[in-house]
């Protein structure tokens, strides 16, 4: 029985030697959880931007709640581009990095879905 770390098999299935063989698993499922990994990794991204913005609107006197970004999200986008075009002239800073992140996030789980992730 060996803890080692060297990958043995086939080109179709990956596992470590020993009793580990639950870690078994096929290229296709790999690169899922992989994507699905990167995914997870984009919301966490989404929601520090989002908590931001809603700093930024109880800043300017608007009523937000951290606890109701999940639902209201969308909302406190609109809102944030709304002010800050109207004190700067242009949208905030914190509206690109949470438009890519939304971006890689969708382009992820498409991917993962792809490859058979079960989400």
């Amino acid at each position: 029985m060996s803890w080692s770390i060297n990958f043995v098999g086939s080109g179709r299935t990956r596992y470590f030697e020993g009793s580990l063989d639950y870690f078994a698993m096929s290229d296709n499922e790999l690169i899922a959880v992989i994507f699905g990994s990167f995914a997870l990794l984009c919301f966490v991204v989404c929601m520090v931007y989002g908590s931001k913005m809603v700093e930024f609107l109880k800043s300017r006197g608007e009523k937000a709640h951290y606890w109701k970004i999940r639902w209201m999200l969308f909302s406190y986008i609109n809102r944030y581009k709304k002010i800050t075009i109207s004190e700067n002239g242009h949208v905030g800073p914190l509206m690109q990095p949470m438009a890519i992140a939304w971006v890689f996030f969708l382009v992820f789980i498409a991917l993962a879905v792809y490859f058979g992730a079960i989400l």
